[in-house]
């Protein structure tokens, strides 16, 4: 049994069509981006998963239930972090998760204790401040923390990275990644940060108006010719026109672009080995990391 079954989903809000036609299976123990452009239907994908909205044709199913009918059993096995964490402002940070742990079924000590290391882990230092006194990104910290103390089999992310910082957009892909590996789980991060969520993911969902454009792995995404490695030389000074013509002679090899004495091929094979016999003038090989960002601009 799948973790989430779409099947045939459609939703319509006021007249409009918001997703159209959707199919899609999720399994445990995955982490998957939700891609797509403003309005192309992700916040609503989320919120029929969740439950929060009903599909106006098909069947939306979590954990073999239908989500709009799901039992507490099923409920308690799903947390939500919304890019608007709700709180109550006049409470401190410990009382509102007590407030909004509990009814799970998590014990308050555990609250307590879950929260004392998640917070060291994303650098919330908040001791009795109200949350009212909160930036935007402090709340989105909390709002992590309170989804992760409930440990939740599907545990949904829409915009995590929003109002963080670097280093806290970095700790938080290792806390992510580290829960996902924890036991029969999976995630679902809606993000525009492609750059962050390719640090966590492992596929890849692709809206485009509704509808479902892409999914998969990121390998099985890119199309055969993209699938040759890429990679950047950087040439000794006054050698680039000689390293030119004597890549030129490799078979499989093609060039892509040349700024100044930094030359990037893409090449069907590990080129280390072909250079090193031809002795090139060369200071530095990088093999270049395929990027998210650059499917994304094709699927949309």
């Amino acid at each position: 049994m799948n973790a989430v079954s779409i099947k045939n989903m459609s939703k319509s809000i006021k007249s409009k069509i918001i997703l159209n036609d959707f199919n899609l299976e999720l399994e445990l123990s995955q982490v998957y981006g939700l891609i797509g452009e403003n309005g192309a239907g992700k916040t609503t994908l989320i919120r029929c998963i969740a439950g929060l909205l009903k599909p106006t044709m098909g069947s939306v199913q979590v954990f073999g239930e239908h989500s709009y009918n799901m039992s507490d059993n099923v409920k308690n096995d799903i947390a939500v972090v919304f890019d608007s964490p709700l709180f109550i402002n006049g409470m401190d940070s410990m009382d509102n998760l007590r407030y909004f742990c509990v009814p799970y079924g998590v014990k308050k000590e555990d609250v307590e204790r879950k929260f004392s290391v998640l917070s060291k882990e994303l650098d919330l230092d908040v001791n009795n401040q109200k949350v009212g006194t909160f930036s935007w990104g402090m709340k989105q910290k909390l709002s992590i923390i309170r989804g992760l103390i409930i440990e939740p089999k599907l545990f949904i992310l829409d915009e995590p990275f929003s109002g963080l910082d670097p280093g806290s957009k970095y700790t938080l892909t290792k806390v992510l990644n580290d829960y996902a590996r924890n036991g029969d789980r999976i995630i679902l991060i809606s993000s525009h940060d492609l750059e962050n969520i390719q640090e966590v993911a492992q596929k890849y969902i692709f809206i485009k108006a509704g509808e479902l454009a892409a999914f998969g792995a990121l390998d099985d995404l890119i199309s055969d010719d993209e699938k040759n490695l890429v990679y950047r030389l950087t040439v000794s000074k006054g050698q680039i026109e000689d390293v030119l013509e004597k890549l030129k002679t490799l078979e499989h090899l093609s060039i892509i672009k040349v700024e100044d004495t930094v030359c990037t091929v893409r090449y069907a094979g590990s080129l280390f080995q072909s250079l090193a016999e031809m002795q090139l003038p060369l200071e530095e090989i990088q093999l270049v990391r395929r990027q998210l960002g650059d499917l994304f601009r094709k699927e949309v």
